[in-house]
């Protein structure tokens, strides 16, 4: 940069022109312009780390939480896959062990003669899940839309606990009504 009274070459971390005195508008002291460049610099760092954990670590968090809904599902999925191919022994077993204390096995035949769906399913759309952790265990929700081999839905809510680390069927709930 060059003085505006005498036009002498200046370096912008000078106060005064060395030739001529001459204040200089806009100087920056070097320890002014040192902090802000490691201001600026410690920002950048700051940033490329908050965008490497975004990087890094979110894609494992939400992997595991889909995951975990997975894994939620998949005794429902075993379920309506035993029940299709008439392997009411299997669909038991996917249930947790309150529900075979509280629900006898002849009682959960009866269940499934009573909704077709169950044995006759073809498909299903599961529109809600949901997933609670307290401590090592938790607890499930799933809701939707069972489609039976004769194009008929029923709408039925999965609830569901954690036995160990397996997922297990706690209750089954099928919405009197549905077509």
């Amino acid at each position: 940069m060059n003085c505006a009274r005498c036009g002498a070459i200046i370096s912008a971390t000078v106060g005064a022109c060395p030739s001529c005195g001459q204040t200089v508008a806009g100087a920056v002291s070097r320890t002014s312009y040192r902090t802000t460049l490691v201001l600026v610099l410690g920002g950048i760092a700051v940033l490329a780390a908050l965008a490497l954990w975004g990087a890094v670590a979110l894609p494992p968090l939400i992997s595991k939480a889909a995951s975990t809904l997975n894994a939620a599902v998949a005794p429902i999925e075993r379920q309506l896959d035993a029940l299709r191919h008439g392997d009411l022994r299997a669909a038991y077993d996917e249930t947790s062990q309150d529900f075979r204390r509280t629900t006898s096995f002849a009682s959960f035949e009866a269940f499934v003669a009573r909704v077709p769906a169950l044995s006759r399913n073809a498909g299903h759309n599961f529109t809600n899940r949901k997933v609670n952790w307290t401590n090592a265990s938790g607890t499930g929700l799933v809701s939707g839309t069972l489609s039976d081999a004769s194009g008929g839905t029923v709408q039925v809510e999965y609830k569901l606990v954690t036995e160990g680390t397996a997922w297990r069927i706690n209750a089954i709930n099928v919405k009197s009504g549905s077509t």
